[in-house]
């Protein structure tokens, strides 16, 4: 999951209250905007908007405006854009989460999680990769979360890790890293960190390391 972009000036970036849709054809220079079918059908059915109330629809990369609703059917939605709307603060640093997959499908809920917070730039969800090719592409700092088992190979602590200009944070499978997987990353100039003394479950890693870290480099 990799975040980059600059906070929006003004103290009223987002407002919870006021719907928000996602319409990824949507450019700056529009006028009207014609919401996805999925989109579309969650505003006409689910959320029963009704004509000429005022929503916010963003583009996924970054823009974010008022509308207001024009067509509502089973025609489709149609929205007419009444003014721009500053978006929830980007990270003042680039982050990616680099997780192990789990066992189970687990939805891909990125789209959902913008909406909800706030932003503007919808996450990048990338295709499974091999641990190597992970460590060979990831950008700046490289963090491997390992269990407080393996704390002796000299992990530190997540919250004594100073800001970088951007991070990749690694979470191991719910085995725990094998040794020669310790061993790539170890040669591939990873910093090893954990969380404390306490093992948790691989699917509450994530949420736990990433509260450290926005806290600890100031950016929540």
């Amino acid at each position: 999951m990799r975040i980059s972009s600059p906070p929006p000036q003004g103290s009223d970036a987002y407002n919870p209250a006021v719907h928000r849709f996602y319409a990824p054809a949507f450019e700056a220079a529009d006028q009207t905007v014609a919401l996805p079918e999925d989109e579309a059908q969650h505003l006409v059915r689910v959320l029963r908007v009704d004509q000429g109330r005022e929503v916010l629809v963003f583009n996924g990369r970054g823009h974010q405006c008022r509308a207001r609703v024009e067509l509502a059917d089973k025609r489709g939605v149609v929205l007419r854009v009444t003014g721009i709307e500053p978006p929830a603060p980007e990270l003042p640093f680039a982050l990616t989460l680099a997780q192990a997959a789990l066992k189970g499908d687990p939805p891909r809920v990125a789209v959902s999680s913008v909406k909800q917070c706030g932003r503007a730039v919808v996450p990048t969800v990338r295709e499974p990769a091999t641990l190597e090719s992970a460590l060979a592409e990831a950008s700046g700092l490289r963090l491997v979360l390992v269990e407080p088992a393996i704390a002796a190979i000299g992990a530190r602590s997540l919250d004594d890790v100073a800001r970088p200009e951007a991070a990749t944070v690694f979470v191991g499978p719910e085995g725990g890293w094998a040794p020669e997987e310790v061993s790539r990353a170890r040669e591939a100039g990873a910093m090893f960190v954990n969380l404390g003394a306490r093992t948790l479950r691989a699917d509450a890693v994530p949420v736990v390391a990433l509260s450290i870290l926005l806290y600890a480099w100031k950016a929540l």
